[in-house]
């Protein structure tokens, strides 16, 4: 993002079913504890307090990389500030490596994720 590069383990979330409603693209959900470096200042400040109105500090390039996506849960509705990455690459178990056409979307996971720091959708596995 931004020329950063994060490397993260995740697991595929079979009810990850996350879309950007415009592009379509689906949506992984990272943790934001070990992507801080990587974003800006505004972002990291709407994630952990769950407030779009900080985002109008983000600069002209980085809002255009910055959709809003609603989320439907059990347990309600919500929103998700997805980004678009420079490049996002899945690496599988057996070391087979592809690029694929994602967005990706900090929230606090915490002990959520069972020590895993993002949910892959399962159609970007293959």
């Amino acid at each position: 993002y931004f020329g950063k590069s994060v490397r993260l383990t995740a697991v595929c979330d079979s009810g990850n079913f996350v879309r950007d409603p415009i592009s379509g693209k689906s949506v992984v959900v990272a943790d934001l504890a070990p992507l801080r470096f990587a974003l800006p200042e505004p972002v990291i400040r709407a994630v952990k307090n769950n407030d779009a109105s900080v985002l109008s500090e983000l600069s002209h390039e980085s809002a255009r990389k910055l959709r809003l996506v609603p989320t439907r849960t059990a347990t309600g509705g919500g929103m998700l500030f997805a980004l678009t990455p420079d490049r996002l690459t899945v690496t599988l178990p057996g070391g087979d490596t592809h690029e694929v056409d994602a967005l990706f979307a900090p929230i606090k996971l915490g002990g959520d994720a069972k020590g895993f720091q993002a949910l892959i959708p399962p159609e970007l596995l293959v």
